[in-house]
């Protein structure tokens, strides 16, 4: 929920990955990737994407990490 108005969180199961979707009412939308784990590397590789709007401009960002299981973020 915002001030403005309320967010919904979206779980989608994929094959090999687990997807959250946020859509907020102001037009935000929020994607993050969790994927299986990497036995190689003990961690689960992560992307999250934020999509809005700036001044009439759209706006992207777009981050890579790995999680652990301890909850401990590594960016890669």
């Amino acid at each position: 929920m915002t001030e403005r108005g309320t967010g919904h969180l979206r779980v989608v199961q994929a094959v090999n990955a687990m997807h959250f979707l946020e859509v907020v009412t102001e037009g935000f939308l929020h994607i993050t990737t969790i994927y299986d784990k990497d036995e190689a590397r003990g961690a689960y590789p992560a992307v999250h994407s934020r999509h809005f709007g700036l001044l009439g401009q759209p706006i992207v960002t777009h981050s890579r990490a790995s999680a652990r299981p301890r909850g401990e973020a590594t960016c890669i």
